[in-house]
């Protein structure tokens, strides 16, 4: 049996670097659930972030939210200095399921759409913190995406791959 590796999405590869760098930034070699929820929202456009600004949520405020306890929990620990890092078992777990939500959805691509779904199922960090104190329900979350998703695969393109109305809807 041939394993393929995923087709991370160009965005998703930027917010996985943002990770790696934040994580190495707080002295850590391990990428926890929070410097990756941290990567997902350094990308201050896209379907995340609208999403999340159409639950209400002030993205920016977000984003320091996540970036204090990434500097709190760091305090916390011991630090290492190097350029090698690792993944923790609960991001290793989002991966795995991040993937398994794409080719549910027979996507030729996994995305940061994904990972957030990923997140839904892994309830605990700062990410989720945030989000139920704001009371940002998780079938909220999921429903958006979910209704993303189905938009996208209704949107039709002209020869330029700009989206033009669909006729059927």
């Amino acid at each position: 049996m041939d394993i393929q590796k995923p087709n991370f999405t160009p965005r998703l590869q930027k917010a996985l670097e943002y990770a790696r760098e934040s994580a190495l930034d707080s002295g850590k070699n391990v990428i926890d659930i929070d410097h990756l929820a941290l990567g997902i929202l350094s990308l201050k456009s896209g379907p995340v972030n609208r999403i999340f600004t159409e639950l209400g949520v002030n993205v920016d405020d977000f984003f320091q939210f996540l970036q204090d306890a990434v500097i709190i929990k760091s305090s916390l620990d011991h630090h290492f200095s190097g350029d090698e890092v690792i993944y923790s078992t609960e991001v290793k777990k989002v991966f795995a399921v991040a993937c398994m939500f794409s080719e549910r959805m027979d996507h030729q691509y996994v995305g940061l759409l994904h990972f957030v779904l990923a997140l839904t199922k892994h309830l605990s960090g700062a990410f989720w913190e945030y989000l139920s104190s704001h009371q940002v329900e998780i079938v909220e979350v999921t429903n958006k995406i979910k209704s993303h998703f189905l938009h996208d695969t209704q949107q039709l393109t002209d020869e330029n791959g700009n989206c033009i109305p669909n006729p059927i809807n």
